[in-house]
C-alpha cells in the first residue's frame, strides 16, 4: 500500500507515478515507495458491485474535490494545468461496491491491464 488517502502524484514523460507520504488516512497505511500509476478509481458505496471505465470529464469533479486547491488564483491555474496533464495520461474508473470479497475481485478484474 503506497498510501491509503492521498498519495503524491508526479507526471513525467514516461507516465504518472504515485508516491507515499507521511500523511496517510484513517487506517494509517503508507510506505515510502513509488510506483507507476495505472489508473484512478472513484469509489461509491453500492449494494451491488460493479465497475466501469469513465471519461476524464466524468472524473473531473471528484479530482477537483480530492486535490490541493490553493487560494491564490495563479497557483490554482497551475493546479488545473497539472490536472489536465493527469487526465491525458491515466485511466479513470468508477466502482460501486460494498465491503465484500466480491467487491475486491470486481475492482481488480475491472482495472487489470490486458
Amino acid at each position: 500500500m503506497i498510501n491509503d488517502d492521498k498519495p503524491l502524484l508526479r507526471i513525467t514523460q514516461e507516465g504518472v507515478f504515485a508516491y507515499g507520504t507521511p500523511w496517510d488516512g484513517k487506517h494509517r497505511l503508507s510506505t515510502n515507495i513509488s510506483a507507476p500509476l495505472a489508473g484512478i478509481c472513484i469509489l461509491r458505496r453500492g449494494n451491488d458491485n460493479s465497475i466501469r471505465m469513465i471519461t476524464a470529464r466524468e472524473a473531473c469533479p471528484m479530482l477537483l474535490q480530492q486535490c490541493y486547491r490553493p487560494i491564490d488564483a495563479g497557483v490554482l491555474a497551475v493546479t488545473v494545468m497539472v490536472l489536465e496533464e493527469l487526465k491525458k495520461k491515466t485511466n479513470f474508473y468508477e466502482l460501486f461496491c460494498n465491503i465484500s470479497q466480491e467487491a475486491v475481485e470486481v475492482a481488480y478484474n475491472g482495472m487489470k491491464q490486458e
